[in-house]
């Protein structure tokens, strides 16, 4: 029910704002006494300081080449294309100076040969993350399947809703955006509302939350509080409830006399209390970071998470390099061989479904390096390693802006590791196969306007 009315009243809203965007502009009309009322009231509701309009679209295509044990060669022998096309239309409209609603609608046209695998896998297609976008955990249902079957997919959502009330010392957020804490890199323990997966390189816009959000700067010397709840619904009742419910407050200031932030959290996450701590400074010409939480979940028992990062600019034989390295600890992690073990441990399940958690083992190093070949052209290559297997990811990709809205973007992720490693291949339970995630090659086109 107020599902529907919000998704009404979102179409009505973005549908108004575009027209106002479109709108020809006032100062063109005749000059007569009754034009220029209409032309000052006109620009005094829909004038360029009101309105903000944009978007982009995006085209993208994948080729899959799963591994000959792998378990995406049960559900099809052939090589996967994905064909994907985005429009995200975007709209700010600033009601007053310090009242602003946003809204983001997204609609996405998806063929889809690892669609059609992960069908034919049945229950196990779960080992691998979803192609499609629902709202099945979200609050509000914001989502339209307009077309759906075995290979294809075609809808519409939106991923931003939300009002903002700025006064002098904060604001106050509320609806459907996008939340982020902490400062790790590819791995954010911190962030447990919505996080990146670690190996997702277009990373434009995270997926929005229904969510309050409130900021507020308690003074120069003294830093700044944020109190945030989530809300949500059980995938399986379909009802909001406090179990599924996110509320957490964090505190983050700097250290007198030096250039050294910190930043303390504390909540609930679903049935999970969450602690942590997280400092960022200097060494040299570098900026470092370190995030630790500590999670007590519902049964009493605890697991910490870890990640240390630092990064730095130089230049080398005349072009501008860019590079980091970081670490994580997952607590939650396997040891050396014993994954299979992870689908049977329910707090691990839970946050792999819930795109919290995106790796079994304990330890991992990343980095990245990325190298300005051109002004416009930048080479970037990124890596993922399992310390205790050892097996690991790497993905090179490359970035050239074609004109000032058009980009073009070529990537690949490959994985490398001995069987029974996290990234070689861990049997699945019950079958022949292994869990070994396929080779894949991607790009994408994106046009913003």
């Amino acid at each position: 029910m107020y599902s529907t009315l919000v998704k009404g009243a979102a179409v009505l809203v973005l549908a108004w704002l575009g027209l106002t965007a479109s709108a020809p502009n006032a100062t063109a009309q005749s000059s007569s006494p009754e034009t220029s009322h209409k032309s000052s009231w006109w620009e005094r509701w829909f004038g360029e300081d009101r309105l903000d309009w944009g978007g982009h679209l995006k085209n993208r295509v994948t080729l899959s080449l799963p591994s000959d044990d792998g378990l995406l060669t049960a559900g099809e022998t052939d090589p996967l294309w994905d064909e994907q096309a985005e429009l995200r239309l975007k709209a700010a409209y600033h009601v007053t100076p310090d009242i602003t609603l946003e809204v983001h609608n997204e609609t996405y046209y998806l063929a889809s040969g690892t669609k059609r695998a992960l069908s034919l896998l049945g229950g196990s297609a779960g080992l691998y993350p979803g192609v499609g976008l629902n709202d099945d955990r979200r609050l509000l249902d914001l989502t339209w399947n307009i077309e759906e079957d075995r290979d294809e997919l075609w809808l519409t959502r939106f991923d931003r809703l939300f009002c903002t009330l700025d006064y002098s010392d904060g604001y106050l957020r509320v609806g459907r955006q996008a939340i982020t804490w902490g400062h790790g890199l590819l791995f954010n323990p911190m962030d447990v509302f919505s996080p990146f997966a670690p190996t997702t390189l277009d990373r434009d816009y995270k997926q929005g939350e229904d969510a309050v959000l409130f900021e507020h700067r308690l003074g120069e010397s003294l830093g700044d509080v944020t109190l945030l709840q989530v809300f949500r619904r059980d995938p399986d009742s379909e009802d909001a409830e406090w179990s599924q419910f996110s509320l957490a407050g964090k505190y983050h200031t700097f250290i007198p006399g030096t250039q050294t932030e910190v930043t303390c959290i504390a909540g609930k996450h679903f049935e999970d209390l969450v602690f942590g701590a997280g400092l960022v400074g200097y060494l040299g010409g570098a900026a470092c970071r370190l995030d630790a939480t500590l999670t007590r979940l519902q049964g009493g028992d605890t697991f910490s998470s870890m990640t240390a990062n630092l990064d730095y600019a130089w230049m080398w034989w005349g072009k501008n390099l860019y590079g980091w390295v970081e670490v994580y600890y997952n607590g939650l992690g396997q040891g050396r061989k014993d994954y299979e073990d992870a689908w049977n441990r329910e707090s691990v399940r839970e946050r792999l479904d819930r795109g919290e958690l995106f790796v079994r083992g304990r330890w991992y190093l990343d980095t990245q390096v990325r190298i300005e070949l051109h002004p416009l052209v930048n080479l970037y290559v990124n890596t993922i390693t399992n310390l205790l297997d050892p097996s690991g990811i790497v993905q090179p990709y490359i970035t050239w802006d074609v004109t000032q809205n058009v980009g073009l973007h070529l990537a690949g992720t490959f994985y490398w590791g001995a069987e029974e490693t996290e990234y070689g291949g861990v049997p699945v339970p019950g079958t022949q196969w292994t869990d070994k995630p396929p080779t894949t090659l991607y790009s994408w086109v994106a046009w913003y306007f």
